[in-house]
């Protein structure tokens, strides 16, 4: 019945309300079954199968981990111009921080750009940054527009994303004067290059 509940109810959730879900929210469905397995007596399974397949989880698990690294340069050999996985986001959120702290010597405090781009400058950058979404029917509770304004704030738009239109045409409205740049990152596992990815940058000062 939990399982049932979470796994419809949401999704009909999203349509009533037209909310844009994305798929992280059914993690909490691996774990429903296992704990079904463990801690409901009428479906418990015998102590024996539950070792046995406790055993093969193991294995399974440590083979993986040791392939990974090989998988990992498969999958970038195959998919080289995929920015949107490989984009190399830590360097860019670094050269940004810096960027900010030469021209305002001050904490870089917005990030203006799609969930793809912005959320991870707030990860990787040691300002954090809260993220601005242009577009969101419900922001983040974070910051708002009138906040970047008066703080100042960084535009990013990925030119790989087919939303590069609409992302430039909102710095444009919403930071006609700030300066702009253009940035190229690229990132190397275990000497295999990654693609090159350009990110056209707004800069926008703080409101004197």
């Amino acid at each position: 019945m939990i399982q049932g509940i979470v796994a419809i109810g949401p999704p009909l959730g999203a349509l009533a309300f037209e909310i844009y879900m994305k798929t992280d929210w059914g993690i909490s469905l691996f774990f429903l079954v296992p704990l079904a397995l463990v801690a409901i007596p009428a479906v418990r399974i015998p102590l024996t199968a539950l070792f046995r397949i406790a055993a093969i989880w193991l294995v399974l698990s440590l083979a993986t981990l040791a392939a990974a690294s090989r998988i990992a340069v498969l999958v970038m050999e195959e998919s080289s111009n995929s920015a949107n996985s490989y984009g190399a986001r830590s360097q860019l959120a670094r050269e940004l921080t810096e960027a900010w702290h030469m021209r305002f010597g001050s904490r870089w405090a917005v990030v203006a750009g799609t969930t793809e781009v912005g959320e991870p400058m707030t990860f990787y950058s040691p300002d954090h940054p809260a993220p601005l979404t242009p577009g969101e029917l419900w922001s983040s509770g974070l910051t708002s527009l009138e906040e970047a304004r008066r703080l100042g704030f960084i535009g990013i738009c990925d030119t790989t994303d087919g939303r590069l239109p609409t992302c430039e045409a909102w710095m444009k409205e919403n930071a006609p004067n700030a300066e702009q740049l253009v940035m190229t990152t690229q990132r190397f596992f275990q000497g295999h290059p990654g693609p090159a990815t350009e990110w056209k940058i707004f800069i926008q000062p703080p409101s004197k």
